[in-house]
């Protein structure tokens, strides 16, 4: 049995999973993107899943905001690291994740993203646990969509409890991210894929953490 855990839904009642019980169907190939390609830096521009680096704090992924390129790569590894810090456990303090989705959320950003720092404040203590995240070193993503200063991309890791994986889980989301003001930002988070797809689907990142 699958075990999907999405991003958006991962601190609802401590960590709400959705369970699969029939075999995923394999997502259409998303429509080729009619607008232009964002500035790349060759063939070799594959995506850091280790952007902030090993550091989960809200300062880190600010930084890591700052130095994501403005190219589709750079704004994969942006999503990577916002997964990264998002499911953390312990979990971001209030201050943190407020400090954080008010710098990483962009004009006009939905509820998806700009309530986070509320589902964490809201968030239950996992029993069993002592610490947790998500890892990128065997991580995956898909590019659903692009243009020049739009991306949309599902990227998914392998969750972590008290410094070993989970067997068979698997986190994904699916983030919409803009080009404003100079640097990534996060319109929406959602889930567009099976964890099936995209982990036989989709592509490496560069390394991980």
């Amino acid at each position: 049995m699958a075990v999907i855990v999405v991003l958006v839904l991962a601190v609802v009642a401590g960590v709400s999973i959705w369970y699969q019980t029939h075999p995923p169907k394999t997502a259409a190939a998303p429509s080729p993107s009619t607008s232009a390609a964002p500035v790349t830096a060759g063939a070799g521009d594959i995506p850091n899943g280790c952007l902030a680096g090993r550091d989960t704090s809200a300062a880190a992924l600010i930084a890591a905001q700052k130095k994501a390129p403005h190219t589709e790569a750079g704004a994969v590894g942006l999503a990577a690291a916002f997964s990264r810090w998002f499911l953390q456990y312990p979990r971001p303090v209030a201050a943190d994740a407020e400090k954080a989705v008010e710098q990483l959320k962009s004009q006009g950003a939905d509820k998806s993203i700009t309530d986070k720092p509320n589902e964490l404040a809201s968030s239950k203590p996992l029993g069993g646990w002592i610490s947790g995240g998500l890892s990128f070193a065997e991580g995956r993503y898909i590019v659903e969509d692009s243009s020049a200063d739009r991306v949309k991309v599902t990227v998914g890791g392998a969750e972590i409890k008290n410094g070993l994986p989970v067997p068979d889980s698997k986190i994904l989301s699916t983030f919409t991210l803009v080009w404003e003001s100079g640097n990534w930002r996060i319109a929406s988070i959602s889930a567009s894929r099976t964890v099936e797809d995209l982990f036989t689907n989709g592509a490496a990142l560069a390394g991980g953490c």
